[in-house]
């Protein structure tokens, strides 16, 4: 059963949020400034120039100027046409401004293709928002968020952004997530607040719009919203819980990179190539015992962490008599291993008392192919989840440092033959954060469900405040 679960979530893996400026990655950028005329220009040097069919003017927005369509309401035709328009054939991301979304009785779309699918628009019957897949079988896809929480009339302006990636539209507004649609969209961007053939306008006001080739991290929408940065000169990507993140979606080189800054970049020793993953590319290692990383800066841990990843294959499964080291400290300790003779997995205390095991005996199911592996520790134990599921505690912590992935400091301890998207937390991970990490990636841990937003709505309305503490077993 836990094989069938495991295949449905690797099916759904996101793409991990990558920290590159997003500037390399801007499609297209409409920053509406203009004051007279038709045309909405491209800022950017691809030519994605829009033109204003039906009426239109240019009046104060939330960033310089933006476009009033005036045409009064019932008529709902008013919108920017783009020519050429923008292939949105992989990842991407969409964002922008808008101010008084149209009442309901009306299908009201924000962004939309040419001839294909409504990457955001708001259902004509309620207020739900999500995307439209154009396709046979298709329809309205919500991602859970009513926009009527944002207020009657949703008076003054807002923003909004759609990030697609591994299969899924994950919705954005005034810098919080909010929900995720089943669909990604993967036409292109041709009508911006409107569908293309018109008669689905969004709201009055639009301003300051822009497209990415890449799925932009949380911190960069925040950013967004916040002000702090517009889509011409975005940040790098920032995920303050994160001490180290090895993504391992190189294609040369003997190194791991790094993704949070922290500058604890990984030597990979042994033999290994690049090749593919769960999430994006991923390390495999052909030789034997002697394969690991070594970082060059350690990754101190402190009272709480978290350590997650995928692992593929188990070394020279289901042999006795060899000990499997994930990680493992320069002078002591193996936060992760699997028991040399028992298969038993749990942590090791070099300062005397051994191995400590979870209780969980890994089968040869957990032995083979792509498997999701955290340790949490905290208060003195490391609870250990698979596959986002968690298997049982061990009663020891361990607060050393981490300086080997894959295997000990002696490489005689090889852990398994392949491995992708390793990170660690410098607190302790709730359980549905483990399952986001597994799901949407290391950046997006803290993301909540639609259903989750909603409790926590209710409760901060009763002056009630909401934590991520985790759920004892």
């Amino acid at each position: 059963m836990r094989a069938v679960f495991r295949a449905a979530l690797l099916g759904a893996l996101a793409f991990a949020l990558g920290g590159a400026s997003a500037q390399a990655g801007l499609l297209g950028y409409w920053p509406m400034d203009e004051t007279s005329g038709a045309v909405v220009p491209d800022v950017t040097s691809n030519g994605h120039n829009g033109s204003i069919v039906g009426a239109g003017a240019w009046v104060t927005g939330h960033v310089g100027n933006a476009i009033r369509f005036t045409t009064p309401f019932p008529d709902r035709n008013d919108r920017v046409i783009l020519n050429p328009v923008v292939d949105l054939d992989g990842d991407w991301t969409l964002a922008g401004w808008y101010k008084d979304l149209l009442p309901a009785g009306q299908w009201r779309t924000m962004f939309r293709g040419k001839d294909n699918h409504h990457h955001a628009l708001v259902q004509n019957s309620g207020t739900i928002l999500g995307a439209f897949d154009n396709g046979a079988g298709g329809g309205f896809r919500p991602c859970g968020y009513d926009m009527a929480t944002i207020g009657p009339g949703q008076a003054g302006w807002h923003h909004i952004a759609v990030v697609a990636f591994a299969g899924e539209s994950h919705f954005y507004i005034d810098g919080a997530y909010v929900g995720t649609s089943d669909f990604r969209p993967t036409t292109d961007l041709g009508a911006i607040g409107n569908n293309y053939a018109a008669g689905q306008r969004f709201a009055d006001y639009v301003d300051d719009v822009a497209a990415w080739d890449e799925p932009l991290a949380p911190s960069q929408i925040q950013a967004l919203y916040d002000g702090t940065a517009t889509p011409s000169s975005l940040p790098a990507a920032s995920y303050p819980a994160l001490e180290a993140w090895w993504k391992l979606d190189e294609t040369t080189g003997s190194q791991a990179a790094d993704a949070t800054g922290h500058g604890h970049t990984g030597n990979i020793q042994g033999s290994s190539s690049w090749g593919a993953g769960p999430v994006g590319g991923a390390l495999h290692f052909t030789n034997a015992q002697a394969d690991r990383i070594v970082l060059a800066e350690p990754v101190d841990l402190h009272d709480e962490w978290t350590i997650t990843g995928w692992y593929e294959d188990l070394y020279n499964w289901p042999a006795t008599g060899t000990w499997r080291t994930l990680a493992r400290g320069y002078d002591g300790d193996h936060q992760v291993l699997v028991h040399k003779d028992t298969g038993e997995l749990g942590t090791y205390d070099n300062g005397g008392s051994g191995f400590h095991g979870s209780g969980y005996v890994m089968d040869n199911d957990d032995a083979s192919g792509w498997h999701h592996l955290a340790a949490v520790g905290h208060g003195g134990i490391t609870d250990f989840y698979l596959d986002g599921v968690w298997v049982g505690d061990a009663g020891f912590q361990s607060v050393k440092d981490i300086t080997f992935l894959n295997n000990q400091f002696n490489p005689d301890q090889k852990f398994a033959d392949g491995l992708d998207d390793l990170a660690v937390f410098n607190l302790a991970l709730a359980d549905w954060q483990i399952s986001n990490v597994m799901r949407l990636g290391p950046a997006n841990y803290n993301v909540p469900e639609p259903a989750t937003l909603l409790i926590w709505s209710l409760l901060a309305g009763l002056g009630i405040g909401v934590g991520g503490r985790r759920r004892r077993k």
